[in-house]
């Protein structure tokens, strides 16, 4: 139960740099996008930490192509 502790508390002291580095430079477009993806990662990690169930990125990519391959994979195998 420590894990997800260590993994907040780094992804705060990554967060910080990042904030720090940028804001610096006045980079606040970058900032932000680095932190939403730190957020995004740190949700996927806690999830697998916590065994929840993560879907798998390629099942969505597969339902949103499906309209467009099915059709075209029917009309190849009719032609063989």
């Amino acid at each position: 139960m420590l894990a997800p502790v260590i993994l907040v508390l780094l992804a705060a002291v990554i967060g910080f740099i990042i904030w720090k580095n940028n804001g610096e430079k006045e980079r606040s477009r970058e900032r932000g996008w680095s932190l939403f993806i730190l957020v995004i990662g740190l949700w996927f990690s806690m999830a697998v930490l916590l065994r929840l169930p993560v879907p798998n990125p390629t099942d969505w990519i597969s339902n949103l192509l499906a309209p467009i391959y099915k059709p075209i994979l029917a009309w190849i195998e009719e032609g063989t």
